[in-house]
Order: structure tokens, then C-alpha cells, then sequence
């Protein structure tokens, strides 16, 4: 998909004939996955709006700048045959890239779940579900940045997210990266620990304070009641959560 104001997709079904559709421009790192529904070829990707992403991803950029957000919209473009124009559906606007499915028993084949990595503004990351349905899920930690995450179904699974996800996570301050695993379904882990009160409060605001997930860093009161002191607020949370647990 190419040229401003234009682009479009070409075809061959079944080694058939090469067909072309035409649909808004955009550009495309990444596709979700492609299958047939009866006549119409369906094909998801993750689209960004131009072209302008490769710039933001050169070396000097990203020396300049740093990682430049990275939440590609996703969208079905249904392809028609003796229709010259694609239908186009965005399944999610503000989305995500590097999209996974279960590929081994889904690729070329109607699919219910797509999982991917997301990166805002702020280096803030998330691993995020889509179903079919719309609903979202998502895993985020305040300290990592997550890279492209791999499905392993279980074996002899017949749930679709019946498996694992596997991502690395580069620290932010730190000099490591650490692999993280996580369950299919994206569900925050019960552990009841430190890092569980992270996650559900990421969970639960990540989408409105971009500091959701992290101890806060500055004194705060209100009127004459001073909020706890910034230098216990890591030792106390810990010491609640070890008392949940």
C-alpha cells in the first residue's frame, strides 16, 4: 500500500486469477493473518498511517529521538470478488504491532485471538490481547519494555489461548532484560505479591496515568496530612503484600 490518498492489495486465490482491490494508503510491517470466508479473501494487519515510521526507525532518529510510539492500528480489509474496492474494517484504532496468533493450528484459517506488542509515548509497553469480540487484555510492567511475543499452545490443547506467551522485556534503567511467560488468557497471576499490586494497578488506570504501576517518586499531601514519605512507600506496599500473601 503506497502511494498518499491511494494503495491497494493484489491476490492470486488458489493459484487462480491475480486480482487487485483498491483501499485507502497506509503502510505495513506486519500481518495478522490472512483466510478465506466463502468468496472473499480476509486479511488483517497491523496498518500504520503512512510511511513516516520507517524515518522515526532509522539509527540517527531513534539517537535523536528514541523509540517512537509504536500502536498500529488494527484492521480487516475483505477482498471481493468483481468488487474493486476492499472493505475496510478497523478492529482496534490505537493497537498494536509484531501481531502473534496461534499460527501452527489458525494460520490461513479464521482466528478468534491475536496477541502483540504495544509501545506509547514514554517508552510505556504492554502486551496486549484482541478477541474477535472486541474485549482487550493486557500485561504491562512499568520497568520493562516488551519486545514481540510468541504463542506456544499446550499440547493437546483445542482452546485457541489455550498456551503460553513468551516476550522478552528490556529493563528501562537497568543493563538486563529479563523473559518473561505468560498465560494466554493475559489474566494478572494471583500471586498476591508486590509485583501482583503493580499489575492490578496497572490494570486498572494504566490507560489514564502514565506512572500507573510505580512507586511515587515526589511528596504529596493534602491541606495539613502529609501522604506517606516517598523513601517508605516501596518497604510498606511489600510488607502489605507479604501480609495478604
Amino acid at each position: 500500500m503506497g502511494t498518499p490518498g491511494a494503495g491497494g492489495w493484489s491476490h492470486r486465490r488458489h493459484g487462480g486469477e491475480l486480482r487487485t482491490h483498491l483501499a485507502p494508503a497506509g503502510f505495513v510491517f506486519h500481518v495478522v493473518n490472512a483466510f478465506e470466508d466463502g468468496p472473499d479473501t480476509v486479511l488483517d494487519v497491523a496498518l500504520f498511517p503512512d510511511a513516516s515510521i520507517v524515518d522515526k526507525l532509522r539509527r540517527e532518529a531513534l539517537e535523536q529521538d528514541g523509540l517512537p510510539p509504536l500502536s498500529p492500528a488494527i484492521v480487516r480489509y475483505t477482498l471481493t470478488p468483481g468488487r474493486e474496492h476492499a472493505k475496510v474494517e478497523t478492529l482496534l484504532a490505537s493497537g498494536f504491532d509484531f501481531p502473534a496468533i496461534d499460527y501452527r493450528r489458525r494460520s490461513g484459517r479464521r482466528h478468534a485471538v491475536t496477541w502483540g506488542a504495544r509501545i506509547d509515548p514514554g517508552l510505556r509497553s504492554s502486551i496486549v490481547r484482541l478477541d474477535a469480540d472486541g474485549a482487550l487484555q493486557r500485561h504491562a510492567d512499568p520497568d520493562l519494555v516488551f519486545g514481540e511475543p510468541t504463542f506456544v499452545a499446550r499440547p493437546g490443547a483445542t482452546a485457541e489461548d489455550d498456551g503460553v506467551l513468551l516476550t522478552v522485556g528490556s529493563h528501562r534503567s537497568a543493563d538486563r532484560s529479563e523473559l518473561r511467560i505468560l498465560d494466554g488468557s493475559l489474566q494478572i497471576p494471583a500471586t498476591y505479591d508486590f509485583a501482583h499490586l503493580k499489575a492490578l494497578h496497572v490494570a486498572l488506570v494504566g490507560d489514564i496515568y502514565p506512572w500507573a504501576g510505580q512507586c511515587r517518586i515526589y511528596e504529596l499531601g493534602r491541606g495539613s496530612v502529609s501522604f506517606a514519605p516517598t523513601h517508605v512507600i516501596d518497604g510498606q506496599l511489600r510488607k502489605v503484600a507479604a501480609f495478604v500473601r
